[in-house]
């Protein structure tokens, strides 16, 4: 593959202020790779080597937020919380649940709200729809509040939240009170707090 480099000579002034001028280019830059801690100082740099300094960690705290697999901004359809498993409706997105007798588009999930805290309907929200997703306690249906590296979780009865395949609450089952109608694999815990999400087709237990 050819490659076009444009000029040979730089942008910025070969000096401090050229330095620091590139740095916060290239911060800019990642800003819209994806980041959940973009750093930038509002009231600029020096053009020192104390400005250099402080433009470098800037930007690797801005590189220490990017996320890996893609991501996508939705409205949020209602109140939704970071961890939350979601499916969307037009361009809304409204917390997904694997429950009988439901319509069977609530368990399409498309993935975790990525947005730390909680987002209010209407508002814009982060999707992760592949890639690592921090799940919150709260979205966990488990003996605890915690995740097991290495088990598969699935698309909970349960509005919005995740469940290993036996739970406290009982088994994904078809049978019984408040039973699945659906299977959805979202997949497996990495740590005690994130799922490597990559959802699969829904099993449909009963029709």
């Amino acid at each position: 593959m050819a490659f076009h480099y444009p000029s040979q000579h730089p942008f910025h002034p070969a000096n401090f202020r050229g330095i620091v001028e590139a740095l916060v280019e290239c911060n800019a830059t990642l800003s819209g790779v994806g980041t959940n801690s973009f750093t930038i100082d509002p009231s600029g740099y020096t053009s020192n080597f104390a400005g250099v300094v402080k433009a470098i960690e800037d930007f690797n705290v801005s590189l220490s937020g990017v996320q890996g697999g893609t991501q996508r901004v939705f409205t949020a359809g209602e109140n939704l919380n970071q961890g939350e498993i979601v499916y969307v409706s037009g361009v809304d997105v409204f917390k997904a649940s694997a429950l009988s007798g439901i319509a069977a588009f609530n368990y399409q999930a498309i993935g975790a709200v990525g947005t730390p805290g909680q987002t209010l309907a209407g508002s814009a929200c982060d999707i992760v729809l592949d890639g690592e997703a921090l799940i919150s306690g709260a979205g966990v249906i488990v003996d605890g509040v915690s995740l097991v590296p290495g088990e598969t979780y699935y698309l909970a009865k349960y509005p919005g939240q995740v469940t290993a395949y036996s739970t406290a609450s009982g088994f994904v089952t078809n049978s019984g009170t408040d039973q699945y109608q659906a299977l959805v694999v979202l997949g497996k815990a990495t740590t005690t707090q994130h799922i490597e999400m990559e959802i699969q087709p829904p099993i449909i237990l009963f029709e």
